[in-house]
């Protein structure tokens, strides 16, 4: 990664391992908070002072429009579920809205079965993707990335995994949405969220699924990542609700060699949506993003990948009859 991010990822300490069934979850602490400033969706939607909408009137799957009406930038998470006007949708990549500002962001539909309007905004949803479908989408993206289409995803791939998993959780979902299959497991996840609660000087989780190592998040800001605590816990869990029993035993030792790997991963930079730079790493074994501003990793993820194959735009073609 590059030398603000390695530097970053060096910097935290590892808290307590935390097991649940077979999913494990260490806590990542830091001493100190970084000096940017910015609220995260949940709190600036509290405070009606992000507006999320279609493009359009008439829509675009790919691509909504924000309108951040506040002091502060605002804060959208990769993996991020929107939920709401004509399609739920979840963030290709994650933004940090500039203040008082318009952005266009890119994203992908996790409700194929719907085209209409519920309401005129987008709302929070109670947790993000699954890390195994972040994991295909981000390489879908790099992908795109290297051949200059910015950051679009393989819409495919994204509806293929959703009815995967619907299937295994045995949730008949009428629109085909991500959001059914969460609420259908909402009482499972809780008990998730409860067993591992945020720590006050917590900045993300490392998780294991079946004892490997399933990935990471970490922000900047500890105040920030305890608004977005649970919806992360909760995509983690996800994955842990239909794997096999653990085949070993977690341990802090491969959490910090998760971290070494992140760190000396290879990235190149891209342009963000809003503020800063996306570094972004893509190798065989390990995907991951750092957003860097002023200096300061504002979010990185990185995930395991080893085993699953590069995705292609051609399920996004046989589908695309739901964009316009």
């Amino acid at each position: 990664m590059d030398k603000v991010t390695n530097a970053y990822l060096a910097s935290l300490v590892l808290g307590n391992l935390e097991v649940m069934g077979n999913l494990a979850v260490v806590q990542l602490l830091s001493p100190s908070d970084g000096v940017v400033e910015y609220l995260t969706f949940n709190e600036a939607h509290a405070k009606k002072l992000v507006e999320i909408t279609e493009l359009t009137v008439s829509g675009s799957v790919p691509q909504l429009k924000v309108k951040n009406l506040a002091e502060l930038p605002v804060l959208l998470l990769d993996g991020e579920e929107l939920i709401g006007a004509k399609q739920n949708r979840v963030l290709n990549t994650t933004v940090l809205l500039k203040e008082k500002s318009e952005t266009i962001i890119p994203v992908s539909c996790t409700e194929h079965g719907r085209w209409s309007y519920r309401s005129s905004h987008f709302a929070p949803g109670e947790s993000c993707m699954s890390p195994i479908m972040r994991m295909r989408k981000h390489r879908s993206v790099n992908n795109n990335l290297e051949e200059g289409q910015r950051y679009q995803a393989d819409q495919g791939m994204v509806w293929d995994g959703i009815a995967d998993m619907a299937s295994r959780a045995g949730v008949d979902s009428p629109t085909a949405a991500m959001k059914d299959v969460v609420d259908a497991k909402a009482g499972d996840l809780k008990k998730y969220v409860e067993s591992m609660p945020c720590q006050a000087d917590q900045k993300g989780i490392l998780v294991f699924v079946s004892g490997e190592v399933a990935g990471m998040d970490v922000l900047s800001s500890t105040r920030a990542y305890s608004s977005v605590h649970s919806k992360l816990v909760s995509s983690y869990a996800i994955d842990a609700l239909y794997s096999h029993a653990a085949d070993a035993t977690p341990s802090l030792v491969q959490a910090a060699a998760f971290i070494e790997g992140a760190r000396v991963c290879p990235a190149k930079p891209f342009d963000s949506i809003g503020y800063g730079v996306d570094n972004r790493c893509h190798e065989p074994s390990m995907v991951g993003s750092s957003l860097v501003y002023r200096d300061e990793v504002i979010h990185a993820s990185f995930f395991a990948s080893e085993g699953v194959p590069d995705n292609t735009m051609a399920g996004y073609r046989r589908r695309r009859r739901f964009s316009t």
